[in-house]
């Protein structure tokens, strides 16, 4: 069975004679019968009201529409096309005031003929594509840790030979400008921490020789936006808290290879001292292969 929209313009004084019935919505419903013996089935309908005023505005714009002389581009198509032009309809709520109208109308026959007009699409067939869509969407947010903006953070070990390593983690959370700043402020000399102290993993060259110490670096650059799942069980506020927590406070004694005479400084002057051997080389341990740039 296929469904039709129609709109029926009755003549009430006709139809009360011909279905000889005073009550209109009676004569109506009588003649409207008549339609069953064709196989067409009125499930509803509804009276629609214009002012005296209303319906002579209308006749008389039709008129003129109809009337149009040859050459005149503007009627009342393109005035229409430039209205919806103008129309901001990518508001918040634009759907739910077309459904509001759907719902409170006495023709909803009317309302769905209107939007189809408008679209091009049939208003049961919209509800159904927005059902499917939203449904996907739905879907996805079940599963949204995989869309969810963490931080990656980059920070560099460079033994006193000056080879490089660098390390990342991804942390769970948006970390803000602030809470960079924190971090920041808690490296000693504004650039050193020590990773294994704050709850971070430390990647250095495999076994732990004479030129290897407990500093890493780290810049206001190395904080990075991502979508990657977190690498670490802290999330950014813990992180950022246990940075803040070691403030004038790491301790460097706990790593075994650093001479007890050695201090930070001369770790730092260690590090910034030109290396003699190729700026690119390959440090091989028994697991890895790491490619160093100096």
């Amino acid at each position: 069975m296929r469904k039709i929209l129609a709109e029926i313009n009755v003549d009430e004084e006709k139809i009360k004679e011909v279905s000889e019935n005073e009550c209109l919505e009676d004569a109506i419903r009588g003649e409207l019968g008549w339609l069953e013996d064709s196989g067409m089935y009125v499930k509803n309908w509804n009276f629609e009201e214009l002012s005296k005023e209303e319906f002579d505005l209308l006749k008389e714009v039709e008129e003129l529409n109809n009337n149009t002389p040859d050459g005149v581009i503007r009627d009342a198509d393109t005035i229409l096309a430039d209205l919806l032009q103008n129309v901001d309809n990518e508001f918040t709520g634009f759907a739910q005031d077309i459904f509001n109208i759907y719902k409170n109308s006495q023709d909803k026959n009317a309302v769905c003929q209107m939007f189809y007009e408008f679209t091009g699409i049939e208003f049961e067939n919209y509800l159904k594509q927005c059902k499917a869509v939203i449904a996907r969407s739905e879907k996805a947010l079940d599963s949204k840790i995989q869309y969810e903006k963490n931080t990656r953070i980059f920070y560099l070990y460079r033994d006193a030979s000056n080879y490089k390593v660098t390390n990342e983690v991804v942390v769970h959370g948006t970390m803000t400008e602030e809470q960079k700043a924190i971090i920041m402020d808690s490296l000693d000399c504004g650039e050193y921490f020590i990773p294994s102290q704050v709850g971070l993993p430390e990647v250095r060259f495999g076994s732990i020789t004479e030129d290897d110490h407990c500093w890493f670096e780290l810049t206001e650059d190395d904080f990075v936006e991502t979508t990657d799942l977190p690498s670490v069980s802290c999330d950014v506020n813990e992180l950022v808290n246990a940075f803040h927590s070691h403030k004038g406070k790491w301790d460097d004694t706990v790593f075994p290879e650093l001479q007890e005479n050695e201090s930070l400084d001369d770790v730092i002057q260690s590090c910034n001292q030109p290396h003699d051997e190729k700026s690119e080389c390959q440090f091989e341990d028994t697991k890895d292969n790491i490619s160093l740039e100096l």
